[in-house]
């Protein structure tokens, strides 16, 4: 692959079109100088940093010099050169596809050039592979419908290489069933750098969803009550947890990203529901952004389409990182989340009441709208309820199948009670109503009409 990037950066090889027009001749000629060398020797390396001297942030001299440190096993200062090119041009697949390869087959961690605030994975080869796959799909995005169709098919075969390679790593399944002592115990392990996260405080859960939904099934709150009853337990009463949610390839990606996060904010309005404090949660979506198997087959989409239970305290911790770390731009702290009365104007104060109250039955629920239910045994009598009967969650879950009607409403069948069968014995003072002359029971209505 630095072959094929030398030539299209080369000295042979016109400007890629992405490079800007105001470029500084001399930077274009100290990199041509460079590439002639071609021997990875400290004359060449000069050579490219005299060119970021002449014009800095020159995408093409970051990226032979990260090149050039590849080769010389330089591997984080490569990375970093790696980065600062892909910051200065985005939209070079060239650079994408290298830094894809590179990630792949280094040692490198990538954490740490990623800032102040890393990735939440605690494994380095997980996040490098992760973000391997990440550069490999965006050299195919940029690449497009263009011309080199043969590269483009190998990539995709990359990527499935590079999944699959994941999923040995992370060696994880989701799990559709644990009992609350079973969840305790994984959540109580130490997060350890050189293991699986899955080794450590964190569940994949197998949780069922409607299609293309938030709505919670039936079936998947027997498995969200063992882990509300194991994050209550001892040891783990005041963590602070956080919520993944993940989807497969199928669909785009933002829709997949919204729908995920939308699912993890679901479950954490069932532990709400089951009396956990809401500003112990922070909820994540990432789509289909970390599979823990290839995307290859309908079975391993469904294993990833999933929610992640992680303990985040623990996580940190062997990290280094202080508890208010974001795990990623796709965190959201729990909207419900306690704020000292000291602090709150009148109208905050009654927008925390507000949307601390539980839905009114009538007319559709809001997405950002959170449940709040009081812990279990109950005094007094919860402020609301349904109309239809029943606790106020049912309205956030999925009704059993059987109790759907093809075409028709999505309420559970009841059986109507039999009419009062009609006295023999006519009552005083009424008068008669005719009775229909055929089967239907709304003729005598037309009968009295006339």
């Amino acid at each position: 692959m630095a072959a094929a990037a030398r030539s299209l950066f080369g000295a042979e090889a016109d400007p890629p079109p992405t490079v800007p027009a105001a470029e500084s001749a001399d930077a274009q000629r100290l990199v041509r100088l460079g590439l002639a060398l071609g021997d990875r020797s400290d004359r060449e390396r000069d050579y490219y940093l005299k060119a970021l001297e002449a014009q800095p942030g020159y995408a093409p001299a970051l990226f032979h010099l990260a090149e050039l440190r590849r080769g010389r096993g330089e591997n984080d200062e490569a990375l970093k050169c790696y980065l600062e090119a892909l910051a200065a041009d985005p939209s070079n697949s060239i650079t994408h596809f290298s830094l894809a390869d590179f990630l792949w087959h280094s040692d490198v961690d990538p954490s740490p050039a990623e800032g102040a605030s890393p990735r939440y994975e605690i494994h380095p080869k997980v996040r490098r592979l992760e973000l391997a796959r990440e550069h490999f799909q965006r050299y195919l995005d940029l690449q497009g419908k263009a011309e080199g169709g043969s590269l483009q098919t190998e990539t995709r075969l990359l990527i499935g290489q590079v999944e699959g390679d994941l999923a040995a790593v992370k060696n994880a399944q989701p799990v559709p069933y644990i009992s609350w002592e079973e969840a305790a115990r994984r959540l109580k392990r130490p997060a350890d750098p050189a293991k699986s996260p899955y080794e450590g405080p964190r569940i994949p859960l197998a949780v069922e969803f409607e299609k293309g939904s938030y709505l919670l099934s039936y079936r998947s709150t027997y498995l969200l009550d063992a882990v509300a009853r194991a994050l209550e337990s001892e040891g783990l009463r005041g963590a602070t947890i956080l919520i993944e949610g993940h989807a497969d390839a199928s669909g785009e990606t933002a829709a997949n990203q919204a729908l995920s996060k939308s699912r993890a904010q679901s479950v954490r309005d069932y532990f709400v529901s089951r009396g956990l404090r809401p500003e112990r949660f922070l909820v994540a979506g990432f789509g289909a952004e970390h599979p823990i198997v290839p995307n290859s087959t309908e079975e391993n989409h469904r294993m990833n389409r999933r929610i992640e239970i992680v303990n985040w305290d623990e996580t940190l911790k062997a990290r280094g990182v202080k508890a208010e770390t974001p795990p990623s731009e796709g965190w959201a702290k729990s909207e419900t989340a306690a704020t000292p009365n000291t602090d709150q104007t009148a109208e905050k104060k009654e927008a925390a009441v507000a949307a601390a109250a539980p839905p009114k039955t009538g007319g559709a629920m809001k997405r950002d709208q959170t449940i709040v239910m009081p812990a279990k045994p109950v005094s007094p009598a919860p402020a609301a309820t349904p109309k239809s009967g029943g606790n106020v969650w049912d309205q956030y879950l999925a009704p059993p199948l059987s109790a759907l009607k093809i075409g028709g409403d999505r309420k559970p069948k009841t059986e109507a009670a039999p009419p009062p069968a009609p006295s023999s014995t006519p009552t005083p003072g009424a008068t008669p109503t005719p009775k229909p002359r055929s089967g239907n029971p709304n003729e005598a209505s037309w009968l009295s009409a006339e």
